[in-house]
């Protein structure tokens, strides 16, 4: 018996079916991801090609000569730079008139060789109070006591030293909506014979509350004891150093002070 003929037979009618199958026309989902495959290939294609062709340029550029030469490039423009910029900043350094700016407890400005020194500073302390009194403290004062505020202290001031042989200052109060003078000086330093030589109108040598700077002391005001103390006037001071008997630093002074015709001796 021939055993091919059933496979013969199957073949015969598997080619039947499946014939019309295949030439049946792909539909059109088909065909649209059909077109979405080859779009995406060629896509990858193209990138790949952009990849490979990077990739060169890429390696050569973070190559250790290459780097080597750009870091000697970028030394070489600096150096170009410097010896441009140094000369003018040689100049700036070395010219003894050139203000130098900076800020220490105020703005300052001191030339080069320190010969002119200028401190430009200031306060503004603002004093508010807020009462609710009785109305039995009221009828006893026969008045209504308001909350109240105002500037205590609004100050504005230069100083400074010319030669280290010349101090001013000039310093002005405007609390109170009008221009005060506090302290405006000038004064000779490092006189012979008579040491320091003040003129103008400043604190007189007398009272530790009353020579501590408002800026300093613990409360707005001082204390009722500083009321006895002078304060401001205008006058004529002269400054000795005392022989120092130890390491004293700063060295005591004695100053004999003339006030508005009153000689003090401190």
């Amino acid at each position: 018996m021939n055993t091919n003929l059933p496979k013969a037979i199957l073949a015969v009618v598997l080619f039947c079916v499946v014939s019309p199958l295949a030439a049946q026309e792909p539909s059109a989902r088909e065909r649209e991801l059909e077109e979405l495959v080859r779009q995406l290939s060629e896509r990858m294609t193209r990138l790949e090609q952009r990849l490979e062709a990077q990739e060169p340029a890429k390696a050569a550029e973070f190559a250790p000569n290459a780097m080597e030469s750009r870091v000697a490039t970028l030394e070489t423009t600096m150096e170009g730079m410097q010896s441009t910029a140094s000369p003018n900043a040689e100049k700036w350094f070395s010219d003894p008139k050139t203000m130098r700016a900076y800020w220490k407890d105020g703005l300052r400005l001191d030339s080069n060789d320190g010969s002119f020194k200028l401190k430009i500073g200031g306060r503004i302390q603002y004093d508010t109070i807020f009462i609710d009194e009785s109305d039995d403290l009221e009828d006893n004062l026969g008045t209504n006591i308001e909350d109240d505020s105002e500037f205590r202290r609004a100050r504005l001031y230069i100083s400074g030293k010319i030669y280290d042989n010349v101090e001013f200052k000039a310093h002005y109060d405007f609390a109170g909506g009008d221009a005060d003078f506090k302290d405006v000086y000038m004064g000779l330093l490092g006189v012979p014979v008579v040491g320091n030589i003040r003129i103008g109108h400043f604190k007189e040598p007398f009272g530790l509350e009353e020579l501590t700077s408002s800026k300093y002391i613990t409360f707005m005001e001082r204390s009722l004891a500083n009321t006895f103390a002078p304060s401001r006037a205008y006058s004529t001071a002269a400054a000795l150093p005392l022989p120092q008997p130890g390491p004293i630093d700063p060295a005591p002074e004695t100053s004999a002070t003339l006030f508005e015709g009153l000689l003090r001796a401190m």
